[in-house]
């Protein structure tokens, strides 16, 4: 004799829970609590017309590139502005003088000096000795310098990075 609600009689019988991770109250935000966010944010903004102008640096330093003349020399310029702003920028973060530590950190000094002298180079062949081109050289040489700087902050990126380079690479 078969039990009602059994397999044979009720196909639902057999259920399969699931049991999915779920956000709880202390990780959401309410509609009004963004709006609240929104508000302050623009009440207070922690960062001015000014300083957004300097990071933006660099986009008006590609927009002069083409340029004729002294386009590739503004364009030197300008990147080099845009990467110092951007190092700068961090200083909010973490302060200045933290930032100064990390910087010559051991584990990154040598990407440090690099980049640094990358944007002094850069600005000395457009200022002081004007080779436009000897300045393009530079300003390729401080994007990779400034990679190799910012991946150092990563923990193991820059073992991931020669791994790949290596094994592309043969």
């Amino acid at each position: 004799m078969l039990r009602r609600g059994g397999p044979e009689l009720n196909p639902c019988y057999y259920h399969q829970e699931v049991n999915l991770p779920r956000s709880g109250w202390p990780t959401k935000i309410t509609p009004r609590a963004q709006r609240q966010l929104i508000r302050e944010a623009t009440k207070d903004p922690r960062t001015t017309s000014k300083e957004l102008q300097a990071s933006l640096a660099s986009i008006k330093g590609t927009a002069l590139l083409f340029l004729p003349g002294a386009g590739l020399s503004m364009f030197a310029v300008f990147y080099t502005i845009g990467n110092i702003a951007a190092i700068a920028s961090t200083c909010f973060l973490m302060g200045p003088l933290k930032q100064l530590k990390r910087m010559f950190d051991p584990t990154r000094l040598i990407a440090t000096c690099v980049m640094l002298l990358c944007l002094i180079l850069t600005l000395l062949s457009v200022f002081l000795w004007g080779k436009r081109g000897l300045a393009i050289i530079f300003c390729i040489l401080q994007f990779l310098a400034m990679t190799w700087y910012s991946i150092s902050y990563i923990p193991f990126a820059r073992d991931a990075v020669i791994k790949c380079f290596t094994t592309c690479l043969g």
